[in-house]
């Protein structure tokens, strides 16, 4: 025979003809009867072969005990109950010390603890936030109109002041129209 351009010999290293498919068919046969010996241990399918037996006398016979038997087998088998996560840590609400309208106060009051910024005590003591929305009648009339007109010397000016001197980060939240207030 005549070399090949790798110089092996032609079918060197490979298998004769119709053997290769002879070992594929040989492997799909055993792979089918290790899946039909997993179906038929089903308690699906013994169920249904149960039922199917109930054509004949004898398996009209059997019928009880082979329930009592497939539901004993199924209570043995009975998978424990998921686990459900536990339910997140609580953590400590943030302080919060807040210039805001009744209708934010509502909607925000549950994800922290709002303590209402007055002019005259700003509440920041153990605060973790300085919340001011531009609410043009905030917390009740205390901060009305402090940001229409808003003054470098005044007490919207003085409470940021206040803030950034003792750490707290500040946020302003421009819900209002911008044309009402001068920038």
């Amino acid at each position: 025979m005549a070399a090949n351009d790798t110089g092996e010999e032609p079918g060197a290293g490979q298998q004769p003809p119709g053997e290769a498919e002879a070992v594929e068919l040989e492997q799909l046969r055993v792979e089918h009867a290790a899946m039909t010996s997993h179906l038929r241990s089903s308690p699906e399918y013994r169920v249904g072969e149960a039922l199917l037996g109930l054509r004949s006398r004898e398996g009209r016979r059997a019928f009880p005990q082979r329930v009592r038997s497939l539901a004993g087998e199924l209570r043995r088998r009975r998978r424990p109950t998921p686990r459900v996560a536990p339910p997140p840590e609580r953590r400590r609400p943030i302080t919060v010390p807040a210039v805001l309208d009744e209708f934010s106060h509502a909607c925000l009051g549950p994800e922290a603890h709002l303590v209402e910024a007055t002019p005259r005590d700003h509440g920041l003591g153990g605060a973790d936030l300085l919340f001011a929305e531009t609410a043009w009648n905030g917390n009740s009339g205390r901060w009305a109109g402090e940001f229409s007109r808003f003054s470098p010397s005044g007490r919207l000016a003085q409470l940021v002041a206040d803030a950034r001197s003792r750490g707290v980060p500040t946020v302003l939240w421009n819900k209002e129209d911008p044309v009402n207030y001068p920038v």
